[in-house]
């Protein structure tokens, strides 16, 4: 199973915004220029998949690019969204805001649309998807297991939380777990440095990437052996 991690950062770091493709198939969020960033990484025409694990603009503001590139490449197969609820409605509103309505009759022809609130399992296209609702004080925030069949292969993403049943049940049903680390104070609303660590001791059979990281972790444990913090642009076979 191959992970591209595009970006490692969040909206106030000069890296990317968090997001990535998986076996080339799937991708992971749609964060504000993660377009740019994927120029030259992704092909269009091999996506059969988009998660999306919630609605600030660090995570999801690029989806109207990508339908659009989506809209235009000569595999017509739909690709599965997976996406908290209110998605849908969410994504026409902001194709009325950006003058874009006439787009909205398509995204029946180029999606097919599963919104989820968290205990749901997806199958499609050789891969099974378990939504997890985990707290970042938000309407609704997921965090995801993803298995691909044929390769026997279980990852998870944290998506935005903090510690919460849900982020545990996602560690304990993943070999190599995603999740983010923002700060290195622990707070009601993200991940912290200490909390990644004390999860690996716990999680020891388990691999653990640091990602969604500010300024502060990433330069403070970018050559560290405590974290594991993927460069932008690296690919991880797991």
């Amino acid at each position: 199973m191959l992970v591209k991690v595009i970006g490692n950062g969040l909206t106030w770091t000069k890296r990317p915004n968090t997001n990535f493709i998986i076996n080339d198939e799937i991708i992971f969020d749609t964060p504000q220029s993660s377009t740019k960033f994927m120029n030259g990484i992704i092909d269009y025409e091999k996506i059969k998949i988009i998660v999306i694990s919630h609605f600030h603009s660090d995570h999801f503001t690029d989806f109207h690019i990508i339908f659009d590139y989506l809209k235009k490449r000569k595999n017509k197969e739909k690709v599965t969204v997976v996406a908290p609820r209110s998605f849908l409605k969410r994504f026409k509103k902001i194709l009325n805001l950006l003058e874009l309505k006439k787009n909205i009759q398509y995204i029946k022809q180029v999606f097919d649309i599963i919104e989820v609130k968290g205990g749901e399992k997806i199958e499609k296209f050789g891969y099974t998807i378990k939504p997890f609702k985990v707290e970042h004080q938000v309407s609704i925030s997921l965090g995801y297991v993803i298995e691909s069949i044929s390769e026997n292969k279980i990852v998870g993403f944290s998506g935005d939380c903090t510690v919460c049943d849900g982020l545990i049940r996602i560690i304990e049903n993943s070999q190599t777990i995603f999740v983010e680390c923002s700060s290195l104070k622990i707070s009601s609303n993200h991940l912290a440095a200490k909390e990644i660590i004390d999860f690996q001791k716990k999680y020891n059979d388990k691999k653990f990437y640091a990602v969604h990281t500010n300024d502060i972790v990433y330069e403070k444990y970018k050559y560290s052996s405590e974290i594991s913090i993927p460069s932008c642009n690296d690919e991880i076979i797991v």
